[in-house]
């Protein structure tokens, strides 16, 4: 998991790089985390049984759980 979360951030790196926008580290590894987690939520449909998810969107400061069952 450590793994996968430092190989989209030097992704995304390389891609705000590219864009020619400078982000924070915060603003790196939030949108890593984002990225790794709906990477994990898509390993955890395809495998079956509930998926665990934080609803960034409505909520942005209270990381509410949500269970949902594929």
């Amino acid at each position: 998991m450590a793994k996968q979360l430092g190989k989209l951030e030097t992704q995304f790196f390389a891609y705000s790089q590219r864009k020619k926008k400078k982000y924070s580290k915060p603003v790196i590894l939030f949108r890593s985390l984002i990225s790794l987690q709906n990477l994990q939520k898509e390993q955890l449909a395809k495998n079956g049984g509930l998926l665990l998810m934080n609803d960034l969107v409505n909520n942005s400061n209270l990381f509410k759980d949500a269970i949902l069952y594929t």
